[in-house]
């Protein structure tokens, strides 16, 4: 009888560890079923992917030989990402070596160990669903590229899904939701071209033109990626500053462009252009220089997801103080503060902006948006009255309303948002005389306090 009991007690003791054993063999099982429907679904024979590997090699070669357009220094974090990059592109020879190589050690997305996630995916599938039920019907259709690390897609509902397809998912829908049939779509910033596939294959709406603009060494794993995974389709690496002729330019599906070689780009007219998560991680100055080429290109509408009131004292990847920060020719159609399916997926704050280039600037509108923020001055002030009032302060720089802003910022939020030393700066360099004289003092002590938070958190990490 004694036995009995301690058998028992034993099994009831060691049964949490025998259950979760199971479920991690399970786990395990899928995901070598789902690398084995990867094989048998979509398989580029080992020549062609040699081909493909060193086609975007000579690009990437002969694009460093051609003299840049003054293009600044990338950030800290991306300095060493571009830096790793150039040491080990010469080892990747297959399609699988650079695309695993983009997913795993560049950080382009937060692409997770697929059994961490695969708990979730059914949320993540449903909430899509309920904000977006006009594409309901396509949400269940899409996958993941089959090239993607395999531990990190599985099989769900029939087809190979991962987070991260639920993210870029995302912001194809909205973008689809409030823009129609967009001909051509840019993407600053691209990655490895996660984004754009999606773009070319989903069936709701495919541009008939998808250009990304990125480092050249970015773009050597977006050409490898979408070339694997887009057969038939016509490319155009962008090779010299010339100007593209529009009329050539409807013969192809994909123009991939270096940032030194932008300038190829200025008489094409682009229905939106997309940035997504790597303005935040930019300097100041790749700020400014983004916004006066939005001001200068024409395109037609611009949307943004990227960090957004971010702690000061813990920017994390972030690497400026407020980011994108549009000139008064546009006006923000949409703005929301810590989209709710984005904070499935991130502990970060984001900012997620429409916004459409104004046919003819006025100033009209400046005293409207000053009696705006005044009569909204009795909310809390929370990430998306931030958010809405660094809108009003990017066309009428008040400063009596940029101060209570920074004033608020330091007393009512639960964290000093990094925002806030943009205002103080602002009001730094660009306050008048009386302002200084009743608030000068008040200023500085502000300044010395927000330098010193940020100087002891953390920001432009890099990751290993």
């Amino acid at each position: 009888m004694n036995i009995w009991r301690k058998l028992k007690s034993l099994i009831k003791r060691f049964m949490p560890l025998i259950v979760m054993s199971a479920i991690i063999i399970e786990r395990r099982r899928k995901l070598v079923t789902a690398k084995q429907t990867i094989t048998k679904k979509k398989n580029v024979n080992s020549f062609e992917g040699r081909d493909i590997v060193d086609e975007a090699k000579r690009h990437y070669h002969h694009v460093n030989t051609i003299a840049a357009e003054d293009i600044l220094s990338p950030s800290i974090r991306w300095s060493e990402y571009l830096k790793r990059i150039r040491s080990d592109i010469e080892t990747l020879t297959t399609i699988n070596e650079a695309i695993h190589y983009a997913q795993n050690r560049v950080n382009f997305d937060h692409r997770d160990y697929a059994p961490n996630v695969l708990p979730f995916f059914l949320l993540y599938e449903e909430s899509l669903k309920g904000e977006f039920p006009h594409f309901a019907h396509v949400i269940g259709e899409i996958e993941d590229s089959p090239y993607s690390d395999p531990y990190t897609i599985a099989k769900f509902r029939g087809r190979l899904v991962s987070n991260v397809l639920f993210y870029h998912l995302r912001i194809m829908l909205f973008c689809l939701t409030f823009i129609k049939e967009p001909k051509i779509v840019c993407e600053i910033g691209t990655g490895y071209g996660g984004s754009a596939r999606l773009w070319l294959e989903n069936s709701i709406h495919r541009p008939s033109t998808y250009v990304l603009i990125d480092f050249p060494e970015c773009l050597f794993f977006a050409e490898v990626f979408l070339k694997a995974n887009l057969g038939g389709y016509n490319f155009l690496y962008v090779t010299d500053h010339n100007q593209l002729d529009p009329i050539r330019v409807e013969k192809y599906s994909v123009i991939l462009c270096p940032i030194n070689l932008i300038s190829a780009l200025a008489n094409l007219h682009m229905d939106i252009v997309i940035n997504t998560g790597s303005m935040a991680e930019m300097t100041e100055e790749w700020i400014d220089f983004w916004m006066e080429w939005l001001n200068r290109q024409n395109c037609r509408y611009f949307y943004s997801l990227n960090y957004f009131a971010q702690p000061l004292s813990f920017m994390a990847e972030g690497a400026n103080t407020w980011a994108p920060r549009l000139s008064p020719n546009w006006t923000v159609l949409i703005q929301s503060f810590n989209p709710a399916f984005i904070k499935q997926q991130s502990s970060r704050n984001f900012g997620e902006i429409l916004a459409e280039k104004l046919l003819i600037q006025s100033d009209e509108n400046k005293e409207m948006l000053s009696n705006i923020y005044k009569s909204q001055r009795g909310r809390i002030l929370d990430g998306q009255m931030l958010l809405e009032a660094m809108d009003i302060i990017r066309i009428n720089q008040n400063q009596e309303i940029i101060w209570d802003i920074l004033q608020r910022c330091l007393f009512e939020m639960v964290t000093i948002p990094k925002e806030a030393q943009w205002l103080s700066n602002y009001l730094n360099n660009h306050a008048d005389d009386s302002f200084f004289t009743n608030y000068g003092e008040e200023l500085h002590n502000i300044i010395e306090k927000l330098n010193h938070i940020r100087f002891a958190g953390q920001e432009n990490r890099v990751s290993d």
